[in-house]
């Protein structure tokens, strides 16, 4: 009675093939979603899971989210484990659009609310804290994004747990005891930082339409507790009613802000060669080959 959906955009990811297999061995009913003619998709050639491709089209995996995305969604549907009409799906659709418009790379700067994140962020060591189930997604993503597309480090964490630990890095040396006060004019890839290479501790909050009225009171108390302690925070809000388009709404900026990060620092974002070396085999157990 078990359904295991497995999603690999190339269809040879070692993990996801690992634990289909033995959901198959297990007897679980099975959709796999992922590039065609790959070892993802022969576990549907003798009828063992139903297979939906997805052509990437060249595009990295990190940029191919809605693609994968949507097959899932679709199937969650169409079993009622999920309400996801194609209507609400087509929305979704105009809606990144126009995100795409509004953070491209013909919008101003000063319009760009992509490009104002990248400015914000750079420089900076970004804890970025979701206030719900939807913004904690968007914030794990935001950082795996930051490491992938700007190869820079963040933290993510989802309130309230981060004000049981990752807050009181705000009274430490990369918040409050910081050993010179931050320059507004100074260029974070030009000039020295302050107090050697130390970067500051700047909180990048994820607000929800909809919160538990103690959560939200908790991130109304982020930003007051992050001005007491002289740490930077920007404040960014979902919109939308529907969980997906409020996940979209800010998933989709912050998307385009690591790619302007990157640029910012002058870095391709597409390259990944640590995880290429980790999956040819360059390295591992200690043996180049």
């Amino acid at each position: 009675m078990d359904l295991v959906v497995a999603v690999s955009c190339s269809g040879e990811t070692e993990e996801t093939l690992s634990a289909l297999d033995e959901a198959i061995r297990r007897g679980a009913r099975v959709v796999t979603v992922g590039a065609a003619g790959s070892s993802l998709s022969a576990r549907a050639d003798d009828g063992r899971a139903v297979h939906l491709p997805v052509d990437a089209r060249g595009r990295m995996p990190r940029a191919n989210l809605w693609g994968l995305a949507v097959p899932v969604l679709r199937v969650l549907d169409v079993l009622d484990l999920a309400d996801v009409p194609a209507a609400q799906l087509a929305h979704l659709a105009d809606v990144l659009d126009e995100t795409s418009e509004a953070c491209g790379p013909a919008a101003e700067s000063s319009v760009n609310p992509a490009k104002q994140v990248a400015v914000q962020v750079a420089g900076s060591l970004p804890y970025v804290w979701g206030a719900s189930d939807v913004a904690s997604v968007a914030a794990a993503r935001f950082a795996a994004q930051l490491a992938e597309n700007a190869k820079y480090p963040a933290v993510s964490g989802a309130l309230t747990e981060v004000h049981h630990n990752q807050v009181v890095v705000m009274a430490g040396r990369f918040g409050s005891l910081a050993e010179a006060e931050e320059d507004i004019f100074r260029d974070p890839f030009e000039d020295p930082e302050p107090g050697g290479d130390r970067p500051r501790m700047r909180v990048v909050l994820l607000r929800d339409t909809e919160e538990v009225e103690q959560v939200a009171r908790r991130a109304d108390a982020t930003v007051a507790l992050a001005e007491r302690f002289d740490v930077a925070v920007d404040v960014l809000r979902a919109q939308g009613d529907e969980p997906l388009l409020r996940l979209a709404s800010l998933v989709a900026p912050l998307d385009f802000a690591s790619v302007y990060l990157a640029l910012l620092q002058g870095l391709d974002p597409s390259p990944i060669q640590p995880i290429v070396a980790l999956k040819s085999g360059i390295v591992g157990t200690g043996e180049e080959r």
